[in-house]
């Protein structure tokens, strides 16, 4: 009898980050972008997948009340010394909003600064690797080959958080 006790106390004890945080407290903080996964419709597999230095500057904060600060990079086409001269996307306002839709769906509202219109990002999922690491993956890209890429995953790291996690 003592050791069934035992066996259930250790389970409860054991649980997961999944299990200990909803999706609302583990999305809470910093987080930086690096790298890009590629599965091909065929099956294929490429783990880096043409992310540019802009891209791996970009930064997500992602605050408890739902506001949202993008830090967005992007290439300026100018190089400086062999590498990608980054300047700040004009277009993408800093400052958003998030919600999660349902468990793993969430949507980022941007306002787009030359015309003030708002765009929504609705990720086909995001899933919380480990309490660090969070994975953002998308379905439909415009620039890339349509034909032969099914989707793309964005890994992302936590630079620092609230302190409610």
């Amino acid at each position: 009898m003592k050791y069934l006790v035992l066996i259930i106390t250790l389970s409860f004890l054991s649980c997961t980050i999944e299990e200990d945080y909803p999706d609302q407290v583990r999305i809470v903080g910093e987080w930086g972008n690096t790298g890009r996964t590629a599965v091909l419709k065929n099956g294929d597999v490429f783990e880096s997948w043409f992310l540019g230095d802009c891209e791996t500057r970009t930064n997500y904060i992602f605050y408890e009340n739902g506001n949202l600060f993008v830090d967005d990079y992007i290439d300026s086409g100018i190089q400086d010394g062999g590498t990608d001269f980054c300047i700040q996307n004009e277009e993408t306002s800093k400052n958003g909003n998030w919600e999660i839709l349902s468990t793993g769906k969430f949507r980022l509202i941007l306002k787009n600064e030359k015309d003030s219109t708002k765009f929504e990002i609705e990720p086909y999922a995001i899933e919380f690797i480990e309490k660090n690491r969070l994975d953002i993956r998308y379905k439909e890209f415009e620039e890339i080959d349509q034909d032969s890429v099914a989707y793309l995953v964005y890994h992302f790291f936590r630079v620092y958080n609230t302190g409610t996690n």
